[in-house]
């Protein structure tokens, strides 16, 4: 399959899953660049079928990256939908933030549904960009003391991927992506 058979798959199970309302989960790490841009390193998101009880939030900022969680409940269909491409097109948008996939020459998609059968897991689609120049020692260094200094601590870069779930691979070693994910509608199990 090609890459763009694979966004079509996705595409297709998420319009027949996709309703009114479904919630977010998005987690992310961005780097920040000299012209105030957002670069997302690594980004995660769940679309949900069910409001969150206590919706949480955290955002978290040096002066090189920002990271954050956001749940939000009951958004509708049309902003869903939105939101869902933008994300296809490496965009992400949260509130004011906006955060960008530095693109390669075109995006890339990968989706694990071609391996099972759709209808007993989530729709999946991972969108690759550019690899990212990772983060020297000097800047790890840094970052990982601001991090510890945030109204928030975080015992460095690590600590704060795997609080978010993340892999650490996100300082800069894997290619950016944002991964997507759309629980079924209903309880299939």
């Amino acid at each position: 399959m090609s890459s763009l058979d694979h966004l079509e798959l996705f595409k297709a199970t998420a319009s027949e899953w996709l309703c009114d309302p479904y919630s977010l989960e998005i987690v992310y790490v961005a780097r920040k660049e000299k012209n105030d841009t957002l670069k997302i390193i690594s980004s995660f998101i769940s679309f949900v079928p069910i409001p969150w009880e206590s919706p949480s939030q955290l955002e978290v900022e040096t002066d090189s990256i920002k990271a954050g969680r956001n749940q939000i409940s009951n958004i509708p269909i049309s902003e869903l939908n939105e939101f869902l491409n933008n994300l296809i097109s490496g965009i992400l948008k949260i509130g004011q933030l906006d955060l960008k996939l530095e693109p390669d020459t075109s995006p890339s998609y990968y989706t694990k549904m071609v391996e099972s059968d759709r209808w007993h897991h989530d729709a999946h689609l991972k969108i690759h960009g550019a690899q990212l120049e990772p983060f020297n020692a000097i800047e790890t260094t840094r970052i990982n003391s601001e991090l510890r200094l945030c109204q928030v601590p975080f015992d460095g870069i690590i600590d704060l991927s795997k609080h978010l779930n993340l892999n650490d691979s996100f300082i800069g070693t894997d290619r950016s992506h944002i991964e997507v994910r759309i629980l079924p509608p209903v309880n299939l199990i």
